[in-house]
C-alpha cells in the first residue's frame, strides 16, 4: 500500500493557488452530509450559499462538484426552514482547478441533550472544509481516498487496511492526507487506543484510478444516542456516487437465546396478491376471518376473507364512518393492524387509530395521533400500545373500549424508525422493532408502568451468533402459542432475502425458532411485515410490503423427542445434544433426562458431544425423523477413551452410542393405567426377560434395545430381572413404587453395571423412570445380602461437643492432633489462610496460620487450599497433603521437612508399624506408592487389582499386611487386600454385611480411615454428592479383635448442606475426636462419653437421661433406653422428620430405674427418626437411622 503520497504535491498546490489568486476563477465544491442525527437522517438538509444558492442534500449522500466563484462566500445549513448553522468557506484559486470536499458533520442544536458526548467536544452541525480533492489518482492501478472522522462519540480512529495501518488516530472533523489501497483490499478495521471499534468489508474492486472522501459516521453506541444509526462507513466518490462500505457483525458474546432451528411450519400458498398492495397489516377475527389492510393505493379498501378464501358479505371495506367523519380506507396508507381485547379490528392509517367492529364492519372509535403510526400491541386488560414511525416515542397507550389517552410513556434509547411496538401481556416489557441492520431487539421494563427502563436485549444466541443476520426488526406479533413472532424484513435490500423471516421467541425456554419466507422473483422482497393466527393456531397470514402479497402457512405437527443419558461411564458426567449442528439440549447429566421437546424433522444429523467440550465429538448420525412423530434418544455406553477400561463379557460394541425409538407416548393411553417402555443400557448386563407377579413383561431384552409398550395398574411392583426362559435365575431385583403415575407414561431404563468392581467403581445397577416432564425416578436395586461378620453394636459411647472450626477453615479436608495435643487442619478451599493449628484449649499455636513452607529452597504455597489430606507419622510429625505433594511438616516448629510429589492428586495416607507410609491416587487409587517415613524416598509401588476408580484414602493395618481403599459410591463395600509377601496384594475380604445380613453402610461413600487410639478403624462415612440426605453421615469404628462396629452420627446442618466427615483425629489421651467436614467447612468436637453406661440396672439413676437406640441403624428393631430418677408420669413417642408423631411407645406411670423399650417400625419407611421422651416437664430428644 502507499499512504500519503500526494501530500507534498498538495501542499505545494494549495501555497501556488494562494499565491497567484485569479479573479473570476471557480472553485469546485462538493457537499456530504455526513450528519447522523435522527432528524436530519429522515428530513435531510438545505444548503444555502451567498444567501442566495440553495442546494438540496439528504442524509448519507453528496453533490457532484459545483461551481462556486473563489473568496469567501457565506453558508447556511436548513433544516426544516430553521437555520442549524451558518459559517463562511474559505476558498481560493490558483493555476488550475481547486477542489474542495465540504463534510457536514454533528447533531441539530436543538438536539444536543439526546446525544452522547464522551468527549466533550463542540457536537453542534457544522461544516469541515477539506482542500486538495483530485478527480483521479495518481496511480492508476489504485483507489486514493481522503478520510474523514464523523462519528461524534468515536475516539481517535485509526483506519486498518488489511491490517497494515493506512490512518492513524484521526480526531472528529478532521481529514486525512491521502491513502492509496489496492482495488482488491478485503479489509477494513477501525481501531482506538488498538482497540476492536468496527470492521467492514470493502468491495473497491471497479474504483482503480478514482478517488473518493472515506466517512466515518453513526454511533459506536445508538443506545445513547437516541437510537440513531449505528456507525458506518462510506465512500463518497467525485461523481456524487455514495459506496456503502459494508459493516461486518462485531463479535459478541453468547447470549441467553438457544437456536432451535427451523420452525414447524411449512408454506401453503399465496393467500392474496391482486387485491393488496404493499401490504402492511393483517388481523384474523374471533371468526376467523382474515383482514387485510394495504399502504398502497388501489385495493378498494380492507379486505376480509372466510377461512376458505371467500370474502365476507362487507368485503372490501371502502370506508368507515365514526362521530360522523368517514375515514377513507380504499386509498391505501395502512400503517398497522391488530385485534383488540373484545374482539374487534384495530386499523391504523398514517397517524389515525381506527376501532372496526368485526362482525359488520362498522366504525366504533377513531383516535388521532402526531405522526404515522407503528404497529400497535394490546396487554392482557386490552390498553393498546401505539408508538411512531419516526422516533417511536412517545408511545401512546390507549383505553381499548373508547381508545382515550390514558398514558404516555417515553422509552430512552427509542429507535428513530420503525415499524412496530408490542407488549408482554402484564404490560411491564415493550418492544420496539429497529430499522438498520445491526442494533438487536431492544426490551424496555417497568415496575411503576411509568419509568421504563432498557434492561435487555434480544441480540444473540448461545453460540455467540447474531439472532437478526441482516434485515430489519419490524413488527412483533404474539402467537397463540405464547411466543412473540418477529418480522425480520430487508426491506430495503430487496435484492437478499436470504434472512426474511418470521423469529418466534419462547420466553420460557429461551428458545426461538425461524421460518424463512417463500423465494420470489428476482429482487423482489420477501420479507414479512406482520403475521396473524387462526383461532385454533395451525394457520398462520405473513403480509409482505415488498412482494405485496399475503403468504399463508400451516403448522406442522409437532416432532417431539426425549433425550436419556444412560451411559454409567465414570467420566461421562454430561452431554451436549445437537441436531443439525444446532444445540438442543445442554449438559445433560448422567442418568438424566429431558422433557419432550420439538425437534426438526427428515434426515437429521444427531451429534453428541461432553458438556466441557463442544469441538469433540462422541458419536453422531444421520436418523430419519418423521414429521408429527414422538421419539426417545437414549445414549448408553461408554466414552471411546475408555475403550478397554470397562468389562465387556459380552463382546459387545460399547462406545458410547444413539438408541433412538418412536411411537413414544407422553401420557398413558388409558388415564387410569401407568404406561412404560424398558431400554436395557447395562453394557456388562447379559440380555433379560423383566417379571413382575410371575409375569413377563417383556422378553429377551438385550443392550440398546426398547421392549413394547407395557401397561399396568398404578401400585407397587416387585420387578424381576431374570435369564431368558429362566425365571429361577435371578440377576437383579427391584422393589418398584408406581402408585402415583396414573395416566403418566415413561421409559424405564436400566443403567450401570452389574458388577461395578470391574467397571471402574461405578454406579450399580438401577432401574430409572424417565418421566414425559424428565423426572427421573430411581429404583435401586433391592440386595438379597447374606449375614457377614461383623456385629452392629449401635451408637459409638461419644457424644458431639461442639463446633471446633468453622470460619478458620474452607471445605476441610484433612484434620490431625500432634503428640502435644495440637489440631491441625487443612483446606480444600481457599480463603482458609493455610494450615490452621490450634492448641487444646482452642487458641491458635504461634505459627499458625501456616500460610507457606520451605523444602530445599523451594517454597510451597499453603494458603491457597488444596488440601488433599493428613497424618501423623510414626515420628511425631505432620504428613501434609497439597495437590500431587506430600510434604513433611515438623510439628514443633511448623518448618518444611521433605517433600514427594506423585503423579496425580494424592489420597489420605496410611503409615504402618515402622512409619511407612501408603500413598494412593484420588483418580484411579493405583499405583499405591510406600515411601520411606523420614526422607519420603520412594520404597516400593503396590498395584491393587480391582482398585477403586476414585477415592479419598488409603489405610494400612500396622503390620502392612492389609490395605484398605475408600470407594466413590453408595454400594460397593470397604475393600481389603491383603499379602504375605509384601509384594502381591489380592482382595481377599471386604467389610459390608453385618450378621443380621444387612448393609453396613447404608448409602453414602466410603471416604477416609484413622486408626483410632482404641485400635478400631474409624472409617468416614459421607454422601458428599447428595447433601440433602445426611441419614447415614457417620464414623464407623471397627474392632477386628471382636468383629464389631459402632457408629457415631455427626450433628445436624441446615437443609441442603452436607454434613458427612472426611478424616477424623483423636487427642493424645483419646478422650477428644475431631472431624473434618468438607461440605459444611468445619471440624467437628467429639468428647467420649463418661463411665456411666457400667452401672448395673439395680442402680437408681441420679437424673433423667436419655441413652441411643441400640442398634443404630436398624432393622427391624431397635431398644430405646432412658433413665428415670424418680417415679412419675413418662411419655415416650416416635416422630418423622415432619414433626408428626407416628408411634407412641410410653404414656404413663414409671417406677424410678433404667428402663428400655423395644420399638419395631414394621410399616414405616426408610429413614430417619426422633424419639422423644418427656418427664416432670423436661424432654429430651435424640435421632435413629431405620433402614428396611
Amino acid at each position: 500500500m502507499e499512504f500519503g503520497l500526494r501530500f507534498k504535491f498538495m501542499v505545494s498546490l494549495l501555497v501556488l493557488c494562494f499565491a497567484v489568486p485569479v479573479l473570476g476563477q471557480n472553485a469546485q465544491v462538493q457537499f456530504i452530509n455526513a450528519s447522523a442525527d435522527n432528524d436530519v437522517v429522515t428530513e435531510g438538509l438545505q444548503i444555502v450559499i451567498a444567501d442566495t444558492d440553495t442546494t438540496a442534500i439528504d442524509f448519507q449522500s453528496a453533490t457532484a462538484f459545483l461551481e462556486i466563484a473563489i473568496g469567501t462566500p457565506s453558508i447556511q445549513l436548513l433544516h426544516a426552514d430553521t437555520v442549524a448553522f451558518a459559517g463562511t468557506l474559505n476558498l481560493t484559486g490558483g493555476i488550475g482547478v481547486t477542489r474542495y470536499a465540504v463534510v457536514i458533520s454533528g447533531v441539530l442544536p436543538g438536539n444536543l441533550g439526546q446525544y452522547d458526548n464522551p468527549h466533550t467536544r463542540e457536537l453542534s452541525i457544522a461544516t469541515t472544509q477539506v482542500p486538495g480533492i483530485f478527480e483521479t489518482a495518481a496511480d492508476a492501478a489504485k483507489f486514493e481516498f481522503v478520510f474523514f472522522n464523523a462519528g461524534t462519540d468515536a475516539g481517535l480512529l485509526t483506519l486498518n487496511v488489511d491490517g497494515v495501518a493506512a490512518v492513524t488516530d484521526a480526531d472528529f472533523r478532521v481529514a486525512s492526507a491521502y491513502a492509496a489501497v489496492d482495488p482488491g483490499a478485503e479489509g477494513l478495521e477501525l481501531t482506538t487506543g488498538g482497540e476492536y471499534v468496527a470492521a467492514f468489508a470493502p468491495d473497491f474492486s471497479t474504483y482503480a484510478g478514482q478517488t473518493a472522501v472515506v466517512v466515518a459516521s453513526g454511533f459506536i453506541d445508538p443506545t445513547k444516542n437516541a437510537g440513531g444509526k449505528g456507525l458506518f462507513m462510506d465512500a463518497y466518490l467525485v461523481d456524487g456516487t455514495t459506496v456503502s462500505i459494508e459493516r461486518l457483525p462485531d463479535p459478541i458474546d453468547p447470549g441467553p437465546w438457544k437456536n432451535m432451528g427451523a420452525a414447524n411450519w411449512e408454506f401453503d400458498s399465496v393467500w392474496e396478491d391482486t387485491t393488496v398492495a404493499a401490504t402492511h397489516g393483517i388481523a384474523v377475527d374471533a371468526d376467523g376471518k382474515v383482514w387485510s389492510g394495504s399502504f398502497g393505493s388501489g385495493t378498494a379498501g380492507i379486505i376480509i376473507r372466510h377461512a376458505d378464501g371467500t370474502e365476507a358479505a362487507f368485503s372490501p371495506l371502502a370506508t368507515v364512518t365514526v362521530d360522523g367523519v368517514e375515514t377513507d380506507l380504499a386509498a391505501g396508507g395502512c400503517r398497522g393492524m391488530a385485534v383488540g381485547k373484545d374482539g374487534h379490528i384495530l386499523y391504523e392509517k398514517g397517524a389515525l387509530l381506527l376501532k372496526i367492529n368485526y362482525l359488520t364492519g362498522e366504525g366504533m372509535a377513531s383516535w388521532e395521533g402526531s405522526g404515522s403510526l407503528e404497529n400497535p400491541g394490546i396487554d392482557s386488560e386490552g390498553f393498546i400500545y401505539v408508538g411512531k414511525v419516526v422516533g417511536t416515542n412517545p408511545i401512546v397507550v390507549l383505553n381499548g373500549e373508547t381508545l382515550a389517552e390514558e398514558q404516555t410513556i417515553e422509552l430512552p434509547g427509542a429507535p428513530s424508525f420503525g415499524r412496530g411496538v408490542n407488549v408482554t401481556p402484564d404490560g411491564k416489557t415493550l418492544f420496539a422493532g429497529v430499522l438498520d441492520d445491526v442494533s438487536p431487539l431492544y426490551m424496555w421494563t417497568t415496575e411503576d408502568f411509568v419509568t421504563y427502563s432498557i434492561t435487555d436485549s434480544i441480540f444473540a444466541n448461545t453460540d455467540a451468533e447474531r439472532i437478526f443476520k441482516g434485515g430489519h426488526r419490524t413488527t412483533m406479533n404474539w402467537g397463540p402459542d405464547g411466543r412473540l413472532w418477529v418480522s425480520q424484513d430487508a426491506a430495503y435490500s430487496p435484492d437478499d432475502n436470504s434472512n426474511n423471516a418470521l423469529v418466534a421467541f419462547d420466553f420460557d425456554k429461551m428458545e426461538y425458532q425461524r421460518l424463512l419466507m417463500p423465494e420470489t422473483q428476482g429482487d423482489l422482497g420477501n420479507g414479512p411485515r406482520n403475521v396473524a393466527f387462526s383461532p385454533d393456531g395451525n394457520t398462520a397470514y405473513a403480509a409482505t410490503f415488498n412482494s405485496g402479497v399475503i403468504w399463508k402457512f400451516t403448522k406442522v405437527a409437532a416432532t417431539n423427542m426425549q433425550f436419556i443419558h444412560a451411559s454409567a461411564d465414570q467420566d461421562a458426567g454430561s452431554f451436549d445434544i445437537y441436531m443439525n449442528d444446532n444445540l438442543v439440549v445442554d449438559d445433560l447429566g448422567r442418568m438424566k433426562a429431558t422433557a419432550f421437546m420439538e425437534v426438526p424433522s427428515g434426515m437429521v444429523n444427531i451429534k453428541v458431544t461432553p458438556g466441557d467440550d463442544a469441538d469433540s465429538t462422541i458419536v453422531a448420525m444421520d436418523a430419519e425423523i418423521a414429521a408429527g412423530g414422538t421419539y426417545v434418544t437414549s445414549l448408553a455406553g461408554v466414552l471411546p477413551i475408555n475403550d478397554g477400561k470397562y468389562d465387556n463379557p459380552f463382546s459387545r460394541d460399547l462406545n458410547v452410542n444413539i438408541y433412538k425409538t418412536d411411537g413414544i407416548r407422553e401420557a398413558a393411553s388409558d388415564p387410569a393405567k401407568f404406561d412404560f417402555v424398558l431400554f436395557h443400557g447395562v453394557t456388562d448386563g447379559e440380555a433379560v426377560d423383566a417379571v413382575a407377579d410371575n409375569v413377563v413383561l417383556a422378553g429377551g431384552l438385550d443392550f440398546g434395545a426398547y421392549s413394547d409398550y407395557i401397561s399396568v395398574d398404578p401400585g407397587q411392583y416387585d420387578i424381576t430381572l431374570t435369564a431368558p426362559g429362566d425365571a429361577a435365575d435371578v440377576k437383579a431385583l427391584f422393589e418398584t413404587d408406581m402408585s402415583d403415575y396414573a395416566g403418566k407414561s415413561a421409559v424405564v431404563f436400566a443403567a450401570g453395571f452389574v458388577e461395578p468392581t470391574v467397571n471402574e467403581g461405578g454406579a450399580l445397577l438401577a432401574l430409572y423412570a424417565a418421566m414425559a416432564d424428565g423426572e427421573v425416578v430411581k429404583w435401586d436395586q433391592t440386595i438379597q445380602l447374606n449375614p457377614g461378620p461383623w456385629k452392629n453394636m449401635g451408637a459409638a459411647a461419644w457424644e458431639y461437643h461442639s463446633v471446633w472450626e468453622d470460619t478458620t477453615v474452607a471445605a476441610a479436608h484433612g484434620v490431625a492432633v500432634d503428640a502435644d495435643g495440637k489440631v491441625w487442619s487443612g483446606s480444600f478451599g481457599s480463603g482458609a489462610a493455610g494450615i490452621v493449628i490450634r492448641n487444646a484449649n482452642g487458641t491458635e499455636e504461634i505459627f499458625s496460620p501456616l500460610a507457606a513452607v520451605t523444602v530445599d529452597g523451594v517454597e510451597i504455597d499453603l494458603a491457597a487450599g488444596g488440601c488433599r489430606g493428613m497424618a501423623v507419622g510414626k515420628d511425631g510429625h505432620i504428613l501434609y497433603e497439597k495437590g500431587a505433594q506430600l510434604i513433611k511438616i515438623n510439628y514443633l516448629t511448623g518448618e518444611g521437612m521433605a517433600m514427594w510429589e506423585g503423579s496425580g492428586s494424592l489420597e489420605n495416607p496410611g503409615i504402618d508399624s515402622e512409619g511407612f507410609i501408603y500413598v494412593g491416587k484420588v483418580v484411579g487409587t493405583n499405583p499405591v506408592v510406600v515411601l520411606n517415613g523420614e526422607t519420603l524416598a520412594e520404597e516400593q509401588t503396590i498395584e491393587l487389582p480391582g482398585a477403586p476408580s476414585f477415592g479419598r484414602g488409603v489405610n494400612v493395618t500396622p503390620d502392612g499386611k492389609t490395605l484398605f481403599a475408600g470407594v466413590l459410591d453408595d454400594v460397593s463395600p470397604l475393600y481389603m487386600w491383603t499379602t504375605e509377601d509384601f509384594v502381591t496384594y489380592s482382595i481377599t475380604d471386604s467389610i459390608y454385611a453385618n450378621t443380621d445380613a444387612e448393609p453396613i453402610f447404608g448409602g453414602g461413600h466410603r471416604t477416609t480411615m484413622n486408626w483410632g487410639p482404641d485400635g478400631r478403624l474409624w472409617v468416614s462415612q459421607d454422601a458428599a454428592y447428595s447433601p440433602d440426605d445426611n441419614s447415614n453421615n457417620s464414623l464407623v469404628a471397627f474392632d477386628f479383635a471382636t468383629m464389631e462396629y459402632q457408629r457415631l452420627l455427626m450433628p445436624e446442618t441446615q437443609a441442603g448442606l452436607g454434613n458427612g466427615p472426611r478424616n477424623v483425629a483423636f487427642s493424645p489421651d483419646g478422650n477428644t475426636a475431631y472431624a473434618a467436614s468438607f461440605n459444611s467447612g468445619v471440624v467437628w468436637k467429639f468428647v467420649k462419653e463418661g463411665t456411666a453406661v457400667a452401672e448395673t440396672e439395680n442402680t437408681i439413676p441420679e437424673r433423667f437421661a436419655l441413652g441411643q437406640n441400640y442398634p443404630n441403624p436398624f432393622n427391624p428393631s431397635t431398644i430405646i433406653p432412658f433413665d428415670v430418677a424418680q417415679s412419675g408420669h413418662v411419655e415416650l413417642k416416635i416422630f418423622n422428620t415432619m414433626g408428626q408423631v407416628v408411634a407412641t411407645l410410653v404414656n404413663g406411670t414409671m417406677e424410678a430405674g433404667k428402663h428400655q423399650v423395644t420399638f419395631n417400625p414394621a410399616k414405616l419407611a426408610t429413614g430417619v427418626y426422633f424419639y422423644r421422651v418427656q418427664f416432670d416437664n423436661i424432654t429430651l430428644q435424640k435421632r435413629m437411622l431405620f433402614i428396611k
